[in-house]
């Protein structure tokens, strides 16, 4: 992960959060495909997968940070399941925010991040695009 100062200012800005993950790991059930091949498919079998193993880390309040790495390493995988986007059944580890457990449901309430699969205008800088995202999420001043 990198991490810089965010040159962002909003207009509304909430109170200052870390998100620190600890001992992260995140499993799928995948068909077993010896058996999905086999005459008898009402047969399944599923094995686990581990997508995350003990991944560690903090997103530091007023610090815009870059998760890098080749494809398929997991770095979407660790932000929707941190962002809840997934479901919590087969995930281990620990996930806080300001040293306390948060709960999933309210993690927009505090948190957002911009997909990677998000359409950009390509005439903006990545300073305003990422402002301009921003600005989508918070909620208006009244």
């Amino acid at each position: 992960m990198i991490e810089v100062d965010s040159p962002l200012h909003h207009k509304k800005r909430g109170p200052n959060i870390d998100i620190a993950f600890r001992n992260i790991t995140y499993s799928v059930d995948i068909i077993d495909q010896k058996v999905e091949q086999s005459p008898f498919p009402c047969f399944k079998q599923y094995t686990q997968k581990e997508l995350l193993k003990n991944v560690s880390g903090i997103f530091k309040a007023g610090k815009l940070t870059a998760i890098m790495g080749a494809s398929g390493a997991g770095k979407t995988t660790l932000l929707n399941v941190i962002a809840s986007r997934l479901p919590p059944k087969q995930l281990t580890g620990n996930i806080t925010a300001n040293g306390n457990s948060y709960n999933f449901d309210t993690f927009g309430d505090f948190a957002n991040y911009v997909m990677q699969r998000d359409v950009l205008i390509q005439t903006l800088t990545v300073r305003e695009t990422l402002a301009f995202a921003a600005d989508l999420k918070l909620e208006a001043d009244d």
